[in-house]
């Protein structure tokens, strides 16, 4: 049973004006599915508003629904809505302070508003199937369908929302999660009165922009990660070329000469499924031939670790992105696991050697317990000895990799202050000038 929208029209309320909502629905979907398998109409030429509202008019003229013309406008918008938009999530997504939509069962949709969860009763759905049938219908916009010989499917909602949608036989129930994009503009001032770091830490990373280090920002999904790298894509000088690559367009870095480019699955144009993907191994290796003074990518996660590595490690130093790990010195070895593949032929000596003479500083980021607050937990500089003049400078440094890779913690999280706190000064390296 659908749910008719919970707006007002007026001073009436919407179901009260067409209580006749499901019948009207109904009659759409048939005549959306009639269209669309005569093959005269594809779904993509429907799913534009103006196009739609044409066919809506005519068949509302043609059928007996209880709608006369002056009552189109009123309710073409949530009929669309219904078929081809988010429907009955729009509300919390057009909600500022809700973050992400987890639903594990028809019965249980579970909000993140503010850092906190809360559960949604009653439900949206009526059923598994009416979960599976919603689901079907944004994906179709994409060229895109769940079955069970397809029950995983990734996407993005028409705001920039990245979406996961899973059906049996994968899981009991139909089931998403929905991370909400940001749609505010990014701004550095507000940024840095957050409270993810103090002042002084902010100063530092400057420094290390300026001076062109390779910097990881590391952490948990939902952690922060990637507002940092927007703050830290902001400190780039505005005269340099900068080149964006990312998996599902997310970053706003607020930089004049940032060119964005975005993988692309196979199929996702709507069409026939002809086009070629494109990874983002693809797209790194691409930015090289771009005369790019500046590449970052979005997230590390696979193959394109090992040409980042070497696009960072030959004139293209200054990079950035990010990638899951629990700390610092976990990102090393996790790097190490997704650049391995790319180059199964390398030495496992060589790869690490790759990793320590390349990268700069880590930057942990963690969403605190129980709060909507994230924060910076740590900051490291990574180092290779033969970039070292003395090996007396290794102590007090994380051995990682024994003669290859050590880890030096330069801020770190107290946790009976509750705060950010420097406790070493980078050391100064061949070849690289911290600020």
């Amino acid at each position: 049973m659908r749910q008719a929208p919970e707006v007002l029209i007026g001073d009436q309320r919407f179901i009260d004006l067409y209580p006749n909502w499901q019948e009207i629905c109904d009659y759409y979907e048939w005549a959306i599915e009639q269209e669309i398998t005569s093959g005269a109409t594809p779904r993509s030429y429907l799913a534009d508003p103006q196009r739609f509202l044409n066919f809506f008019a005519d068949h509302a003229a043609r059928a007996e629904l209880g709608i006369s013309p002056d009552q189109v406008p009123d309710i073409v918008d949530y009929v669309f809505d219904e078929f081809f938009g988010l429907g009955l999530i729009r509300p919390w997504l057009e909600d500022p302070e809700v973050e992400d939509l987890i639903l594990d069962s028809w019965k249980f949709l579970d909000v993140t508003r503010a850092g906190r969860k809360e559960r949604v009763s009653p439900s949206p759905w009526s059923d598994d199937a009416d979960v599976f049938r919603w689901m079907q219908r944004l994906l179709l916009q994409d060229g895109k369908q769940l079955s069970e010989y397809n029950p995983i499917e990734n996407g993005q909602l028409s705001d920039g929302s990245r979406l996961i949608f899973l059906c049996p036989p994968v899981v009991p129930t139909c089931g998403f999660a929905i991370r909400k994009h940001r749609v505010e503009r990014f701004q550095r001032d507000t940024y840095e009165a957050s409270g993810v770091a103090p002042r002084e830490f902010f100063q530092d990373l400057e420094g290390w922009v300026l001076s062109r280090q390779n910097l990881l920002v590391s952490g948990a999904t939902g952690s922060g990660k990637t507002t940092l790298l927007n703050y830290a894509g902001a400190l780039i000088p505005q005269e340099e070329r900068v080149l964006v690559v990312e998996d599902t367009p997310e970053l706003q870095i607020p930089h004049p000469r940032a060119y964005s480019m975005a993988a692309v699955v196979r199929g996702a144009r709507g069409g026939r499924g002809e086009e070629k993907a494109i990874t983002m191994q693809d797209l790194v290796r691409a930015t090289l031939r771009m005369k790019p003074e500046r590449i970052i990518v979005g997230e590390v996660r696979g193959a394109e670790a090992f040409d980042l590595l070497n696009a960072m490690n030959t004139g293209h130093d200054g990079g950035m992105s990010t990638l899951h790990s629990n700390s610092p010195a976990d990102a090393m070895l996790r790097l190490e696991s997704l650049a391995a593949p790319a180059n199964p032929n390398m030495p496992t000596w060589a790869l690490q050697d790759l990793i320590g003479v390349t990268v700069g500083v880590v930057i942990q980021m963690k969403q605190l317990p129980g709060s909507a607050r994230r924060v910076v937990v740590e900051a490291a500089q990574i180092i290779h000895p033969a970039k070292l003049a003395e090996r007396d400078q290794l102590e007090g440094c994380l051995e990682l990799r024994a003669d290859r890779i050590y880890v030096r913690p330069l801020w770190l999280w107290n946790n009976q202050q509750g705060r950010l706190v420097k406790i070493n000064e980078p050391l100064p390296l061949a070849g690289q000038y911290f600020g």
